[in-house]
């Protein structure tokens, strides 16, 4: 009966691509802190604050872009 099913199945010959990969231009507090080496992420949030890294709020939550995250260790490294 299986074979029978799996023979009568059709599709799309091939899935639609994603451009992107879920979640890659964007990073929670967590992962930014990760990224730069910090062990927590309250430093990160403390950047935000303070104005020296730059969020957006989604949904009650910070979300870095890698590019802000990029800028950021760029500064922290001359500095």
């Amino acid at each position: 009966m299986a074979k029978l099913w799996r023979r009568s199945v059709t599709g799309t010959p091939r899935a639609a691509v994603a451009e992107r990969p879920a979640g890659s231009e964007w990073l929670s507090t967590t992962q930014a802190a990760s990224a730069v080496g910090f062990s927590d992420a309250r430093g990160i949030r403390k950047a935000i604050a303070e104005g020296r890294l730059e969020a957006t709020r989604v949904d009650g939550r910070w979300r870095i872009s890698r590019e802000s995250l990029a800028h950021f260790r760029a500064r922290r490294r001359s500095g």
